[in-house]
C-alpha cells in the first residue's frame, strides 16, 4: 500500500514566542525552586510555622533572585 503524498509547498505560518509574562515566569522559577527543594531534602528551621510555607516562601525568594540576576 502507498502512502499519499504530502503536499510541501505550503506556506508556513511565522512563529513567534510568546511574551513573557513575569508573574508566570517568577511562579516558574518557584515551581522548579521547589521542586529542588523538597527533593533535596532540604530542612530548615520552621519556628512553630507550616513547613510547607517556610519552602514556599525560599522558594519564591529563589524565584525574585532568578528574576533580578535575569534582569542584569
Amino acid at each position: 500500500m502507498e502512502l499519499p503524498k504530502v503536499k510541501t509547498d505550503l506556506p508556513m505560518p511565522e512563529c513567534k514566542p510568546p511574551k513573557a509574562d513575569l508573574s508566570s515566569l517568577r511562579d516558574e522559577f518557584a515551581m522548579r525552586a521547589m521542586q529542588g527543594i523538597i527533593s533535596a531534602g532540604t530542612s530548615y528551621d520552621y519556628e512553630g510555622r507550616k513547613p510547607l510555607d517556610v519552602i514556599v516562601e525560599h522558594a519564591y525568594t529563589v524565584a525574585d533572585a532568578m528574576l533580578q540576576e535575569r534582569a542584569k
